[in-house]
Formats: structure tokens, C-alpha cells, sequence
């Protein structure tokens, strides 16, 4: 891990809300703008980033204490439960100190090599997983990822808090879901309530990175196993997408 320059988690408390998307984005972004990039899929029991970057070959064992990630077509390591058996139907009845275990050994035992971001898709909630990488992850920080509706909005307040009482420091909020705009009227509509992202950076001091509208090419790049960043990078969502990366990247160089 020490030959990671930048280790950035993206969570919330709350399932549903979009946190594989952003991540699986980012990284895309990141290797496209010629960053070395890995990515780590601690939803243990709902792994869908290797679906999403089109990898299909498994975790390979490196002698007996080391794994050799995978590289997707977009040039990014993938770490992932689900490249141990390529059996997407096959359901993983763990524990949670089994799931923290995997984690562990995820930073521990996979020759990640010199990497500019390394990004941890991480599983909703404070369970055991999302606890390990936290406290392994301190000196670098956390996105939170919501949607702009109120019924959303006492967990995005949990994970701020969760996060601040573990000293993880918090990079921002992602407003995903926000809004959207009729391809055929150009007429917005906020199917999910408005500024519950932007609410919530208010009140806790901390930057809004960015807000992604719902898109059709973001369900379609999905479906394709593809990056909508980079299948469709004209889109309304590629373009705010990018604006938040931007975002970002400005808020890592300010804290150095």
C-alpha cells in the first residue's frame, strides 16, 4: 500500500443511492486522463464492478501470499470477491468477520504495484467491511454518495458522522440522481426531490463535489459492462461527471 500515492473510498450508509456508479466512474475518468489506477469491491456480498469494467479473468495467485489483479479494458487493476470464481449466481454466505478478513486481505496481499488512486467501492452501512477499510484508510478520505431526496438524508448524516468519529477525513458529497432533463423537451424534472446533497454539505462545512443527473446512457453503459464516462462522454451525466472529477482533483492538490 505504500506505493499508493491516493487511497479514496466512496460510501454511504444507505443502499441504493448509486456508490458503484461513482466509483467505477472515477476510476474510468482517472486512467483515461493517464493515471494509474486500481479498484477495490468491498460490497463482498453484491460485487458489480468487474461487471460494470467488462473483466472477465480471475484474481490470480502469485506464489502463496500474493494476488495478481486482473487489468480492465480501461487499463484498471480490479480487485474483487467475485474474480475468485467466475459464477455471478453463486451467492456468499459469510459472516462479517469473514468479509473484514477478505478486505485485509485485499490491501494486504494483492501486488497492487505503484498506483497514482487506488478507489474502494464500499458496501452500504458501518458493518465489519466498510470498519476495516476505514480505519486502514485514515490519511486519505471518503466521498459520500446521495441522492437528493430527504428520505436519504439521516444516513448521509450517519456516514458524516460514523466517519468523523473514526477520523477518516471526508473529501466531499456527490449528489447522484439529480434531476432530470427530457431528451426530447429539454424539461427538467427532479424525480427524486431537490438539494438534499447540497443541504447536506451546508450543514456538516464540507465541499459538494458534485451533482450527477440520471441519464439513460449511464443504464446503458451499465448494461454494456462499460463506463458511461467513457462510452459516452458527449452525455449530459459524462459532462457533470467530469466537472466533479475536476472538483476533486483541485480539492487533492489544495491538501497536499
Amino acid at each position: 500500500m505504500k506505493h499508493i500515492k491516493h487511497k479514496i473510498s466512496i460510501g454511504s450508509c444507505k443502499g441504493g443511492v448509486g456508490k458503484t456508479t461513482v466509483a467505477v466512474n472515477l476510476a474510468a475518468t482517472l486512467a483515461e486522463r493517464q493515471y494509474k489506477v486500481g479498484i477495490i469491491d468491498a460490497d463482498i456480498c453484491g460485487p458489480d464492478v468487474h461487471l460494470m469494467l467488462g473483466v472477465k479473468e480471475e484474481l490470480k495467485l502469485h506464489g502463496m501470499l500474493s494476488l495478481i489483479p486482473p487489468v480492465s479494458p480501461q487499463g484498471i487493476k480490479v480487485a474483487s470477491i467475485a474474480l475468485m470464481w467466475l459464477d455471478d449466481t453463486r451467492p456468499l454466505l459469510w459472516r462479517g468477520v469473514e468479509r473484514a478478513t477478505l478486505i485485509k486481505q485485499f490491501l494486504g496481499t494483492v501486488e497492487w504495484g505503484s498506483l497514482d488512486y487506488l478507489i474502494v467501492d464500499l458496501p452500504p452501512g458501518t458493518g465489519d467491511e466498510a470498519l476495516s477499510l476505514w480505519e486502514s484508510l485514515t490519511e486519505e478520505g471518503l466521498i459520500i454518495v446521495t441522492t437528493p431526496q430527504e428520505l436519504v438524508m439521516p444516513d448521509a448524516r450517519k456516514t458524516v458522522n460514523a466517519a468523523r468519529e473514526i477520523g477518516l477525513s471526508i473529501l466531499g458529497v456527490v449528489e447522484n440522481m439529480s434531476g432530470f432533463v427530457c431528451p426530447h423537451c429539454n424539461k427538467k424534472t427532479n424525480l427524486f426531490g431537490f438539494g438534499g446533497g447540497e443541504h447536506l454539505a451546508k450543514e456538516f462545512n464540507i465541499p459538494l463535489l458534485g451533482k450527477i443527473p440520471l441519464d439513460v446512457h449511464i443504464r446503458m453503459a451499465a448494461d454494456e459492462n462499460k463506463p458511461f464516462i467513457t462510452e459516452y462522454p458527449k452525455s449530459v451525466a459524462a459532462k457533470e461527471f467530469n466537472k466533479m472529477v475536476n472538483n476533486l482533483l483541485h480539492k487533492l492538490k489544495k491538501s497536499r
